[in-house]
C-alpha cells in the first residue's frame, strides 16, 4: 500500500489582530527564545517583536515595532537572574522614567518604561536609521572642523541636558553616540545609550569624553589644526586641570575659528553657546513633536 506525502502549510492566527500573519501589511519575523517571551506579555500586543542582541551595560535589547504607527523601538531589558526582584528593578525604572521627561532633540526619546509581569523591568526607545560614530568614521576620513564643532556642541547641549535632570550618559564614547543615516543634516546625531543617575558619572568626566570623539572626529584633519587652538582646548580637557562641565567646554570650542587654529574674533562666545543650546533645542522639538504614549497595560507604570 503506498502513501503519497504533501506538504501542509499551517496559517499563525494574531487574535489581536483579527486576522492571520499572512495579512498582515508587513512581515515581522520571530527572533528567537527572548523574543517569543515578550511576545507573550502586554508587550507583545503592542509591539511586533522582531529579534534582540546585547547591548553595552549589561541589557539586552530587542528590536520591535509598534503596531499602531509602525514606529521602530527598541525594547531594553537588563539582563541577570535578580532584575526581578523589586529593590533592583525600582531604580532602573526610575531612570527610565526620568529619561522619558527628557526632551532633547539629539537625545533618543524614551518612549514607556515599566515591569513585566515577573517583575523584570524595561524601558522602551525609540529606533531611528543610526549607526554609532565607530561604524560612522571607520568608513570615511577625518570630518571638516566645522562639523565637527557642531557635533561636539550638540553633545554638549545633550549632556547638560540630561545633568539638569540628575542623569548622566551610561558611555558618551563613540560607540556610545549614534549619527543618524539620512539626516537633515551631517550633524543630526543622538545620544544613544541608557542614562544612569549623574552622582555614578562626575560632570567632570563628560569633557574628557567629548575631547576624546572630538579627537577621533578629526577636527580640521591636519596636524597645523591638532598643535593650534583646537589642540590646546583638547589638552586642557584632557588634563588635571580640565573644563568644569560641558558647558565650560562648549564655550572653548564656539571661540574657536572655522580653520581650527585660532579664535574667532568678535563674538559673544558665552551667548552663542547658550543660544545654540536653548533656542536650537526649541526649534528642532517644534520640528520633532514628542511621541507621546497612554500606557494601557498592567505593566506599565503610570
Amino acid at each position: 500500500m503506498s502513501h503519497s506525502s504533501r506538504t501542509v502549510a499551517i496559517t499563525p492566527v494574531w487574535p489581536w489582530l483579527g486576522r492571520s500573519a499572512n495579512d498582515s501589511p508587513r512581515t515581522h519575523s520571530a527572533g528567537g527564545a527572548g523574543s517569543c517571551d515578550l511576545a507573550s506579555t502586554s508587550l507583545g500586543a503592542r509591539y511586533w517583536v522582531e529579534g534582540s542582541s546585547p547591548r553595552p551595560g549589561g541589557c539586552t535589547s530587542h528590536r520591535a515595532t509598534r503596531r499602531s504607527d509602525d514606529m521602530p523601538v527598541s525594547i531594553v531589558i537588563p539582563d541577570g537572574a535578580s532584575w526581578h526582584k523589586f529593590m533592583n528593578a525600582m531604580p532602573f525604572v526610575q531612570i527610565a522614567r526620568e529619561a522619558r521627561r527628557l526632551r532633547h532633540p539629539y537625545v533618543l526619546r524614551t518612549l514607556e518604561a515599566g515591569l513585566l509581569h515577573d517583575g523584570r523591568p524595561f524601558a522602551v526607545v525609540e529606533r531611528p536609521p543610526t549607526e554609532s560614530f565607530s561604524t560612522w568614521i571607520a568608513q570615511r576620513r577625518r570630518l571638516p572642523w566645522p562639523q565637527v564643532r557642531t557635533i561636539a556642541l550638540r553633545l554638549c547641549s545633550a549632556v547638560e541636558a540630561a545633568r539638569r535632570r540628575g542623569l548622566a550618559p551610561r558611555n558618551l564614547d563613540l560607540d556610545g553616540c549614534l549619527r543618524v543615516r539620512d539626516g537633515v543634516d551631517g550633524g543630526d546625531i543622538r545620544l544613544g545609550e541608557l542614562f544612569v543617575l549623574d552622582s555614578a558619572r562626575l560632570p567632570e568626566t563628560d569633557a574628557p569624553a567629548i575631547a576624546m570623539i572630538v579627537h577621533a572626529l578629526g577636527g580640521g584633519g591636519s596636524n597645523k589644526t591638532e598643535t593650534g587652538v583646537l589642540g590646546n582646548v583638547l589638552i586642557r580637557a584632557l588634563g588635571n586641570n580640565g573644563y568644569a562641565d560641558v558647558r565650560e567646554m562648549s564655550r572653548a570650542l564656539a571661540a574657536i575659528a572655522s580653520d581650527g587654529t585660532r579664535e574667532s574674533q568678535g563674538a559673544n562666545h558665552a551667548a552663542v553657546v547658550g543660544q545654540f543650546a536653548f533656542d536650537e533645542t526649541a526649534d528642532a522639538l517644534e520640528e520633532r513633536p514628542t511621541m507621546r504614549f497612554v500606557a494601557t497595560s498592567v505593566d506599565t507604570l503610570p
